[in-house]
């Protein structure tokens, strides 16, 4: 980047060039006298939440988020390890120093929690009476995975390996998102990744960017472009970045250009570590990272212009050594992609491995159980050659966490109406968080084996939601409840038919018992009762010649019915008022029926 002259286009930035992009009126231009340059005063973040986070997230969980990694990352002894990884911090102050409203900040956190940028250690409680409030405790949320992930669908915590990290200066932090709008913040963003954020070859930074409106717009997921170029003559305006290289767009494909845009710094620094102040006469989109002429000769991604037959001979050399590499190894790299393993990470372990050790350590993965990182067991279980397993490995998931992690499991199924075999893996602090609902439905009265099932069921009533909740722990905040009611009624209602079926089985079952009973009852009575016995022989014997007199189809069947032997005792037992089955169920059988049994 040239030092800052009165010459130099990087420091002016004319009228024309803030209306080029539309006739709208240029905003106001505020005192902000240029990004400082990035060797201090600089946040280490994470290239996702420029990635992941700017792109998909509110504004106001981008402000919330952006709030944790300045405080968390931007804080560091000398050993480059934050001083403050877990932040207690109250709704109220939160509001204050995040530039986020107290009615929009709890969903701000529900969405940063979702998309597991953040995760929630413990919760803030009011104060009450004879107790006193507390804050809650928040941290950045990190996860080990073995390949950089842009999806936020399968986005799961900030990539904790070394790399994919740019110094941020901490003005963009403290200054531009808690102060612009989301189309200004995006655009701000986009030219930082595509610049100071992209790493070229031996480890040098781009320092500026050429980006086409389709290019930026994709980006930063704008709907309109005329949003955008309001965005883009804001950020001019405001000082924020500077175009370097006009675009040009003509149908001529010849002629056509992409504009070329950097961030503006502050006391004349070029963004060259070695000290250089200007740049080469053909310096343009068409030249490499590097500023010197030891530069890399392969022509960086997203560059426009037309290589070199140098370059182009290079390049395709490459792809041809990969495509050899790729073909050598074929069986077992296509199956470590399908597993979700990075290119680079599948080409690696394929070349090291055989594909009969992937596919037998894939076959034993489910039986280890991994809790933190799927891929990342595998790996190591590959690169060892591990035994079979003999069962759960109690080093990574405690046999009480079991059930839950299961649980946590086929939610993520559930959410994603996966009907096989879940694929994501839950994190420890997630196996912790399902133990209580795990409990709660086996105090209702759930099986272990149905413990998958309320899982989906939880999965499916996030996705359902009008704003679809891809988080288990913000999803039991909020469906929790609603499931476990659900959940308590139905086991209530399935105990009650279970309790009513097996009514009916242990009725018919002991029914010949009962009709033994009272075939001794009616004995005794006709020993002991004769007068009574014989009204009672009358009766029977009036009811039965009103059935005869009776002219209906079905006469002979309600006789037959009514001679046969086991409809005496019923008639007995009314007659003269005996106990009825369920009384002498209660008092007389020696095995009565027990409803919890």
């Amino acid at each position: 980047m040239p030092s800052q002259t009165a010459e130099n286009p990087i420091v002016r930035a004319t009228e024309a060039e803030l209306t080029e992009h539309s006739s709208l009126p240029v905003p106001s231009v505020v005192d902000f006298a240029g990004f400082l340059p990035p060797v201090s005063n600089t946040t280490s973040t994470p290239n996702q939440f420029f990635d992941v986070c700017l792109p998909h997230c509110s504004r106001s969980a981008i402000r919330v988020v952006a709030y944790f990694l300045r405080r968390t990352l931007g804080w560091c002894d000398q050993y480059g390890r934050p001083q403050e990884e877990q932040i207690e911090i109250s709704f109220r102050e939160l509001a204050a120093k995040a530039g986020v409203s107290r009615d929009r900040l709890r969903a701000a956190l529900d969405e940063a929690i979702a998309g597991h940028f953040l995760e929630c250690v413990r919760e803030g409680r009011p104060n009450r009476a004879h107790e006193a409030g507390q804050s809650a405790l928040y941290r950045l949320c990190w996860h080990d995975s073995a390949g950089y992930e842009k999806d936020p669908a399968v986005f799961r915590g900030f990539f904790e390996r070394e790399g994919n990290r740019t110094d941020i200066p901490n003005q963009f932090f403290d200054h531009i998102v808690p102060n612009e709008p989301l189309s200004v913040i995006n655009v701000v963003g986009s030219i930082i990744r595509s610049s100071i954020g992209f790493a070229a070859r031996r480890g040098a930074r781009r320092q500026w960017a050429s980006l086409s409106y389709s290019q930026i717009q994709n980006f930063t997921r704008l709907r309109s472009r005329k949003e955008l170029a309001a965005a883009l003559r804001t950020a001019l305006a405001r000082r924020y970045i500077v175009r370097l290289e006009a675009g040009n767009f003509t149908h001529e494909k010849a002629e056509q250009r992409s504009a070329v845009y950097a961030l503006r710094w502050a006391d004349g620094w070029s963004g060259n570590p070695d000290g250089q102040k200007t740049l080469p006469e053909e310096a343009g989109p068409d030249r490499s990272e590097i500023l010197t002429s030891n530069g890399p000769i392969s022509p960086p991604e997203e560059r426009s212009g037309m290589p070199t037959s140098i370059k182009t001979k290079l390049t395709n050399e490459t792809e041809k050594q990969l495509q050899v590499e790729v073909a050598a190894a074929s069986p077992a790299l296509e199956i470590l992609l399908k597993e979700g393993f990075s290119k680079e990470t599948a080409r690696e372990l394929a070349a090291a491995i055989t594909p009969e050790v992937i596919r037998q350590q894939i076959a034993w993965l489910p039986h280890r159980a991994p809790a933190r990182s799927r891929l990342g067991m595998l790996r190591r279980a590959m690169e060892g050659n591990w035994p079979p397993p003999a069962g759960l490995r109690t080093s990574e998931v405690p046999p009480d966490a079991a059930h839950s992690r299961d649980l946590v499991r086929h939610f993520y199924a559930g959410f994603h109406a996966n009907a096989g075999e879940p694929l994501a893996e839950p994190t420890t602090a997630e196996c912790a968080l399902a133990e209580p609902l795990t409990q709660r439905l086996l105090q209702a009265g759930a099986k272990l084996d149905a413990l998958p099932h309320w899982g989906r069921e939880l999965g499916r009533m996030a996705r359902e939601q009008r704003n679809p909740i891809p988080s288990f722990q913000v999803a039991l905040r909020q469906v929790g409840d609603s499931l476990c009611a659900a959940a308590e009624e139905s086991l209530r209602h399935r105990r009650l038919i279970d309790q009513k079926i097996s009514k009916v089985e242990h009725r018919n079952q002991a029914m010949p018992r009962y009709l033994a009973f009272l075939r001794g009852l009616e004995r005794k009575l006709r020993a002991d009762q004769p007068d009574d016995y014989a009204r009672f022989e009358a009766k029977r014997g009036t009811e039965r010649a009103r059935l005869q007199r009776e002219l209906l189809a079905w006469r002979s069947k309600l006789l037959d019915e009514f001679d046969r032997e086991a409809h005496r005792p019923s008639d007995l037992q009314k007659f003269f008022q005996l106990p009825g089955f369920w009384q002498w169920d209660a008092s007389e059988n020696p095995y009565p029926f027990n409803p919890q049994s």
